[in-house]
């Protein structure tokens, strides 16, 4: 006992001195503009590097599944050229010539072994697992920006909390000091109650110092600069959403048919099974049709210009080219040997999510079942220990209790208190979680935008 006295004559000047360095005013938790929920998810989609990178990736295999499709078209292509020379065939004075030639000449591909479909449709995969992916990246950023947003809440609504302490402990010590002075109760209660008001005050400067940190971490999750002075509204502002949850099995099959991630895994698996298609077309021949018109002059022929290149010397072909794979040095087969094996690996990922997402959702559903408990007994539990303080305080008053009890139950109650809001809290998170994990935002959107 004579130890605890002892640290708490300690505390009590720290507590004055930190209290000189940081004003105890209600305003000290405002920090600038309130920042509602809604605006900080629109911010964070705005600024997040991750979801930037996804939505360049779709970008990148739009082009790819466009360059495959102008596969089918023909290709164009023009030449010419022009030459001076001496022919010493000649005398000297007819020994140098001109030349001009021209020539256009088109391929259009007939048959490739079905490389061009292949192609097509893996480009195809790819550029819808590409879209999966960052719509699973949007959900990520959301889900991570509604979290940090209700952990900072969370933060600030503990410096409530503190200051009702703080202002209860300093109205107790006006208190004992009336009834000391009435010769009602020793001075060891005065020191005793100051001690305790001490501790409130470190107990308001520490959750402020927490609300900081989590503050700039939410700035930091949004993607902005963690100077920038915001505030956040109360608990009750976002203590909304209608969840509504059923059996966990029923969740995980809904969750493999929605989950962003989950499609993505199997475009890429259909992705590689193409490619597979692809890289066997180097053991079938390929047919390309050719088409050229072309031209020349010369200075050492009779005629003009436009006599010669129109005329004398137009020429223009059209046929059939085949080329048939004889020997490869095996490239063909490596590359089918290649593509079986990524085909595999995809199939496995894509058993591993699954697997993840029965787990994900299990556990989830486990743990909003607690949260949803926690906050019935918080509930209970702070009506108690409001009911037990409030009967201390009067036995206190009476003297028939001692100081040592008013302050358990005051420690008590604020306790509950704490423990009450954050159940409320987790218990919102965790619904959150599992509408995440069940690849249904519909939840979490309404209450954003609520």
């Amino acid at each position: 006992m004579n130890e605890n006295r002892r640290r708490k004559k300690y505390l009590l000047p720290l507590a004055l001195m930190l209290a000189a360095m940081f004003p105890m005013t209600a305003s000290a938790a405002q920090t600038g503009d309130t920042m509602t929920l809604k605006q900080a998810v629109a911010l964070a989609l705005e600024h997040n590097q991750d979801l930037k990178t996804a939505k360049n990736n779709v970008e990148s295999s739009k082009i790819t599944h466009e360059q495959d499709r102008w596969d089918y078209y023909p290709d164009l292509t023009a030449r010419a050229g022009a030459d001076v020379g001496r022919n010493t065939r000649t005398t000297p004075d007819d020994s140098t010539y001109r030349s001009l030639s021209a020539a256009i000449s088109s391929t259009l591909n007939l048959f490739k072994g079905y490389e061009d479909q292949a192609s097509r449709e893996k480009s195809r995969y790819a550029l819808e697992s590409e879209k999966d992916r960052y719509e699973r990246t949007r959900q990520t950023v959301i889900y991570n920006t509604v979290t940090a947003y209700l952990g900072a809440v969370l933060k600030k609504e503990r410096i409530r909390v503190a200051e009702e302490n703080l202002t209860d402990n300093q109205k107790q010590l006006e208190q004992i000091e009336a009834f000391y002075k009435a010769g009602r109760r020793p001075v060891t209660d005065v020191y005793q109650q100051q001690a305790e008001a001490a501790n409130a005050r470190l107990n308001l400067l520490s959750a402020r110092e927490s609300w900081n940190t989590s503050r700039m971490r939410l700035l930091e999750t949004i993607g902005i600069s963690a100077l920038t002075p915001v505030d956040l509204p109360g608990v009750d502002k976002v203590m909304n959403g209608n969840w509504a949850f059923s059996d966990p099995a029923g969740l995980a099959a809904e969750a493999l048919e929605k989950r962003p991630d989950v499609k993505s895994k199997k475009n890429e698996l259909m992705a590689a099974d193409q490619n597979i298609r692809e890289a066997r077309s180097g053991h079938y021949p390929t047919v390309d049709l050719v088409f050229e018109l072309s031209s020349s002059y010369t200075s050492l022929d009779n005629g003009g210009v436009n006599d010669q290149m129109a005329d004398d010397k137009l020429n223009a072909s059209a046929g059939i080219n085949v080329s048939i794979p004889i020997f490869d040095r095996n490239l063909t087969r490596s590359k089918v040997s290649q593509a079986r094996i990524a085909s595999r690996t995809a199939r496995v990922e894509l058993e591993k999510l699954e697997r993840q997402v029965e787990v994900e959702l299990g556990e989830a559903m486990a743990n909003y079942q607690t949260a949803s408990e926690q906050v019935d007994v918080s509930r209970s539990r702070l009506a108690f220990a409001e009911k037990a303080l409030e009967s201390t305080r009067q036995r206190y008053q009476a003297g028939a209790a001692t100081l040592t009890e008013l302050t358990t139950a005051q420690s008590g109650f604020v306790e509950a208190q704490y423990d009450q809001v954050d159940a409320e809290l987790k218990k919102v998170i965790q619904a959150m979680t599992l509408s995440f994990y069940r690849g249904d935002m519909a939840e979490i959107t309404g209450m954003v935008e609520k």
